[in-house]
């Protein structure tokens, strides 16, 4: 899959596709780390707890509808 940077204003942006971001189990607003290989890669991982895709989503069905959200 190739995605193209974008301009932000004076920010440079990647557009993650949903595919991707549910298949890692991330949200928008959630914090990642990036760290560059030797080799020039580019290396994101979550910052904090992580939790599988479909355990996210099981989670957030399971809780009551009135209960607080935890950020």
């Amino acid at each position: 899959m190739t995605v193209r940077l974008c301009r932000w204003g004076n920010s440079t942006g990647l557009r993650i596709p949903k595919v991707v971001l549910e298949a890692a189990g991330l949200k928008p607003g959630r914090a990642v780390a990036l760290r560059l290989l030797d080799n020039g890669d580019i290396r994101m991982r979550p910052v904090g707890p992580s939790q599988p895709a479909d355990a996210a989503s099981a989670a957030s069905e399971d809780a009551a509808p009135d209960s607080p959200t935890v950020w």
